[in-house]
């Protein structure tokens, strides 16, 4: 697997975990999906700056919890190989 292939595979284990249980902190981000806490700070960022994200409240100590931004509306992603081509359109909000 490529380093940019495993990149989209955390980010979008990243995402579902959000979706799963919003208000997640980055702490708890890491514990959940088994994601080292640099890898979670290095997409939270991007996915921040993005927009797919964005922060709450505080859970009670200085951890902002991360929410996904309901107002994206759908993805679509598209995988074309030598034999097939696959895709995937799902809708972003909860």
């Amino acid at each position: 697997m490529t380093a940019t292939s495993m990149r989209a595979v955390n980010r979008a284990t990243l995402i579902a975990a959000v979706r799963r249980t919003t208000g997640l902190t980055r702490a708890a981000l890491s514990e959940a999906t088994g994601l080292s806490k640099g890898v979670i700070s290095s997409l939270v960022a991007e996915l921040l700056k993005s927009g797919v994200l964005y922060e709450g409240g505080r859970d009670g100590s200085r951890n902002r919890a991360l929410h996904l931004n309901n107002a994206l509306g759908v993805a679509l992603g598209i995988e074309v190989g030598r034999s097939e081509c696959r895709g995937i359109v799902t809708d972003i909000g909860i």
